[in-house]
């Protein structure tokens, strides 16, 4: 992968980047501003600042902190801003949105939670002609299905997971079975400066179409955020941040952040507002770090933190337990079973207690994950476990599970 294109200088006009060719059809205005209706408007308690993930969708129930004040999510929101004195004028911004048009898809995934399916959505860049995507890796988190919609046309594919680094919030995808693609062009986040117009692009509170671009300027470099639950566990720590006062809204998560070339030097993934303030904050994570993830998830060797493919699924939550003796034992309790997956296949209900894995005596249930973890999905394992005090054995064939 090596999207660093550089425009002849010949055929640039005074004020923009050349357009690629002819075929590029989009718009001649740029995506609309984000809406400003009630999602947006909810105000946080005066002095209080909150950053929200900005993908869309029930399944992302994260909250971001700055300092040392933190607010749920759905409490949050943007207030647009005016520009500022180095955003770019609208005839570039025009010419910009043309070029990025067909690169830039909607990403939408299927997550399983306690309540049912959820839809999530958001944004992602076309890196390669043959259909590899990057996003937020909580755009896809946990997915059981996620497709990609490619403009114009409102061509809607299967992407498969390819790779993740969750720590970095990025996420790689392979559109599955699209005719050659355009691309995005990258640029280098390490010449980004303060002051620097910018535009940002994604798929606004995932309604889907062409993509909303806004535009602002880089206001401070190297920030850092902290991701959280809701109930405060899970910290996330995202660092080296750029900080931009170009709105972005829930569903522009994985979105390029672009320089006055149409250059991506950033992927758009948290926004704040500061109450009172009058002003919006965005964070993205620097192009060059984006591009070090995918190129290692593109070498396909194990690295620390990296999560390639899909692993083997088995499809139950559970915990460890002690079985009275002799000899006294670790074993696994059943929470929960997944609907749709071998667990239930294999008739295992909550309270069940798998005992063994493939012949293997399982004593809790970090050694169970890591069982299944170690196998490709399409294994066919034996599964010993007890139900009602019941001793059995089941052959199960583990599937592919959710995205990292």
């Amino acid at each position: 992968m090596d999207r660093r294109e550089d425009w002849p200088e010949e055929e640039r006009p005074a004020d923009a980047p050349p357009l690629a060719d002819g075929s590029w059809s989009v718009p001649a205005t740029p995506g609309p501003t984000p809406p400003t209706g009630s999602l947006l408007r909810r105000r946080l308690p005066l002095g209080l600042a909150a950053l929200c993930l900005v993908g869309a969708g029930s399944g992302l129930t994260l909250l971001l902190t700055s300092g040392t004040s933190s607010v749920p999510s759905s409490t949050a929101g943007l207030d647009a801003v005016s520009p500022g004195r180095g955003a770019l004028s609208p005839s570039l911004t025009r010419r910009i949105a043309r070029r990025l048009d067909r690169a830039v898809v909607d990403v939408n995934s299927v997550i399983e939670t306690p309540s049912g399916p959820a839809d999530v959505a958001g944004t992602g860049m076309v890196l390669t002609p043959g259909g590899i995507v990057v996003t937020n890796n909580h755009v896809v988190e946990e997915a059981k299905t996620i497709k990609v919609t490619v403009n114009p046309g409102h061509l809607q594919y299967a992407a498969q997971f390819v790779g993740a680094d969750p720590s970095a919030d990025v996420a790689v995808l392979k559109i599955v079975g699209a005719a050659p693609l355009s691309t995005v062009a990258l640029g280098s986040s390490a010449r980004v400066e303060v002051g620097e117009g910018v535009l940002a692009f994604g798929n606004s509170l995932g309604l889907g179409g062409t993509a909303s671009v806004t535009s602002g300027t880089v206001s401070a470099l190297g920030r850092s955020i902290t991701a959280t639950s809701e109930t405060g566990a899970d910290a996330e720590h995202l660092s080296g941040m750029i900080e931009t006062d170009a709105p972005i809204a829930p569903g522009n998560s994985g979105g390029p952040l672009v320089n006055d070339r149409g250059r991506v030097v950033g992927m758009n993934t948290a926004a704040a507002s500061v109450a009172g303030s009058g002003s919006a904050v965005a964070f993205a994570i620097p192009i060059d770090r984006v591009e070090a993830v995918v190129r290692a998830i593109e070498r396909g060797t194990r690295e620390p933190g990296l999560v390639l493919g899909r692993s083997a699924y088995l499809g139950i939550e559970g915990t460890t337990v002690k079985l009275v003796g002799p000899p006294p034992r670790g074993a696994v309790n059943v929470v929960q079973v997944e609907p749709g997956t071998p667990a239930e296949s294999a008739g295992l209900e909550a309270g069940d207690v798998i005992t063994a894995f493939d012949g293997i005596q399982v004593h809790s249930m970090p050694q169970l994950s890591s069982l299944i973890s170690a196998l490709h999905p399409g294994a066919e394992v034996t599964l010993g476990f007890e139900a009602g005090g019941t001793a059995r054995h089941v052959v199960v064939e583990l599937v592919a599970g959710p995205a990292a």
